[in-house]
C-alpha cells in the first residue's frame, strides 16, 4: 500500500493505522479483507432480516458487521452500527430506519471507494 493509497483511505475516515495494526501489521492480509468487503453478504442479510421483522436476527446480523467495519477501520460505519444495535435491541423498528437511511448511505460510499479506487 502506498502512501498516497493510505491517505485517500484516511480521507475516506477510514482507520488505516489501527486497521492493520488489528490486522497483525499484515498489510496484505488487512488489503484481502478491505477488498473483499463489498462482497460480504453480511449487510444484505440484514437488510433482508428487517424487513420481515426478525428484529433478533437482524441484531445478531449488525453484531457480525460491527466487527468487520470495525476492524477494518471504517470508524463511521462502525459508529453507525453501534448506534442501530441498541435501537434494534430495544425493538424500536420506526426509530431505526433513519439509522438505516445512515448507514445505507456510508455503506454505498464505503463499497463505491473500495470499487472504485483501485486499492
Amino acid at each position: 500500500m502506498t502512501d498516497e493509497q493510505k491517505k485517500l483511505m484516511q480521507d475516506k475516515g477510514i482507520n488505516v493505522n489501527d486497521a492493520i495494526a488489528r490486522f497483525g501489521g499484515n498489510v496484505d492480509l488487512y488489503l484481502k479483507y478491505f477488498r473483499a468487503f463489498p462482497d460480504d453478504d453480511t449487510y444484505k442479510k440484514f437488510k433482508e432480516s428487517f424487513k420481515v421483522d426478525k428484529l433478533w436476527q437482524s441484531r445478531n446480523f449488525l453484531v457480525t458487521l460491527v466487527g468487520i467495519v470495525g476492524n477494518l477501520g471504517f470508524t463511521q460505519m462502525y459508529e453507525d452500527t453501534r448506534d442501530l444495535i441498541k435501537t434494534v435491541k430495544n425493538g424500536n423498528a420506526s426509530d431505526a430506519l433513519s439509522a438505516i437511511e445512515r448507514l445505507d448511505t456510508n455503506y454505498n460510499e464505503i463499497v463505491d471507494f473500495i470499487r472504485g479506487s483501485g486499492i
